[in-house]
């Protein structure tokens, strides 16, 4: 995998891509909800050590923990969703997200491994590539750049149309959700969360826990999040969450692939993560819940073109209309059109519809919210984020801050010897006048 290093990136060109706007993989929210669980997980010897990494604008203070409160950590939201952005001028890094397993045809076929993968390249491998990179890197925009792909992609690798290359993860299936148009792989990504988001009516009020409320920054997702940490790790899967880090199933897993095969070496590592035995449970979830019924079959990116979508989104261009109609919607674009929104020529005004399109916030949601897919996939990516972070930089955290310790220390000890010199020396000179 091509590393990233000062060498291969401008220094002006890190600069652009920090400052670009935030994209989307599971969502900018689904990110930073990932990202903010495992916030609330880390050590705070980590939270304050993250300071050295990331840059300074994602940091914050805190009064978690109580002593010696208030402390400056910094957060792993703010550049959460930073790999995403930066795809347009990385493009190399674009196949990094996902992982297309060999012969998977969803429901009908479930294959993830057993046959390989159709690039060695993908959100598996780089997951430990970044990983190693986080750890070896002795810092810079290297290291920085690792522990933000690092967070992303883990991330990813528990979004489940991630994980499968069926209609490219469920991009070129249409589908409708709550009466709109929408790709099924952008339903997963956000729409979905931004339902639950909406509906919670609960969790506005702080938890009595410091420490996630430490973790959270006054965000629309802040109340999803706590209902994710009090109902989910503290009830629904009070008995489970602790042993999601752990990789016991990689033998298992490496039984089952070909002999020969990019799968088993994956797991093969001495880092704090095991990318082959934390997605293989998980990817049934593709065929169980999110091609299920009513998802129709693929319709390919033509038909999907066909349909006026773009990303996911409407896009009125792919509607034949007269040069003069296209001149006079670029001019209301750029000064309002003062028309009621979906009122005929508004540039709001949705494409022809396709009442064939099944709609999926119904029974589909449904049977998905009944079983808390998206709330535990999200909790299992922010524990085992956590994980990764707290068994990787804990101990060069808590070096780092025995040094900063004692170098105050010294200070403090040669300050306190030079006042003592200052007040003992005209006092041994008054005791050799009195005679002492």
């Amino acid at each position: 995998m091509r590393r990233l290093t000062h060498s291969s990136i401008p220094f002006t060109l890190i600069v652009l891509v920090i400052l670009a706007q935030q994209a989307s993989a599971w969502g900018a929210a689904g990110h930073a909800i990932v990202a903010t669980i495992a916030q609330s997980l880390l050590h705070p010897s980590i939270r304050s050590h993250l300071c050295t990494i990331l840059p300074s604008f994602t940091s914050y203070s805190s009064p978690y923990p109580l002593k010696g409160a208030p402390h400056t950590h910094c957060h792993l939201a703010t550049l959460a969703s930073w790999p995403d952005t930066a795809k347009w001028r990385m493009p190399w890094s674009g196949h990094l997200h996902y992982v297309n397993p060999l012969h998977d045809d969803p429901p009908s076929s479930c294959a993830y491994g057993e046959y390989g993968w159709t690039s060695e390249e993908n959100v598996l491998t780089a997951m430990v590539n970044y990983t190693r990179q986080l750890k070896e890197s002795k810092g810079g925009f290297e290291r920085d750049a690792a522990l933000r792909f690092v967070t992303h992609l883990v991330g990813d690798a528990h979004q489940p149309l991630h994980l499968t290359g069926r209609a490219r993860g469920g991009n070129d299936v249409i589908v409708r959700f709550e009466g709109r148009q929408a790709r099924l792989h952008s339903v997963w990504d956000s729409q979905i969360i931004n339902v639950h988001m909406r509906n919670l009516a609960n969790y506005t009020t702080p938890l009595p826990s410091l420490r996630i409320e430490s973790a959270l920054q006054g965000r629309a997702y802040d109340a999803y999040t706590r209902w994710i940490l009090n109902e989910g790790l503290g009830g629904w899967w009070a008995d489970e969450w602790e042993s999601w880090s752990s990789c016991s199933d990689g033998d298992h897993i490496e039984q089952q692939a070909t002999s020969g095969g990019p799968t088993n070496d994956i797991d093969e590592t001495d880092l704090p993560l095991c990318p082959m035995a934390w997605t293989k449970p998980m990817h049934p979830l593709v065929c169980k819940y999110a091609f299920a019924s009513p998802v129709p079959a693929p319709s390919g990116a033509e038909e999907a073109e066909q349909l006026g979508m773009h990303n996911g989104e409407y896009d009125d261009s792919a509607f034949p209309v007269s040069w003069g109609e296209a001149k006079r919607r670029r001019r209301r674009g750029r000064r309002g059109s003062g028309r009621r929104p979906g009122s005929p020529g508004n540039p709001s005004t949705p494409p022809p519809d396709h009442p064939q399109l099944p709609e999926l916030a119904d029974e589909y949601l449904e049977r998905i919210d009944a079983d808390k897919v998206i709330q535990k996939q999200l909790a299992k990516a922010g524990v085992r984020l956590a994980a990764i972070l707290n068994t990787l930089l804990l101990e060069e955290a808590q070096a780092a801050e025995a040094q900063q310790a004692s170098r105050i220390g010294g200070k403090t000890e040669s300050w306190l010897f030079t006042l003592g010199a200052s007040l003992w020396q005209p006092l041994r000179q008054r005791l050799a006048v009195w005679g002492f």
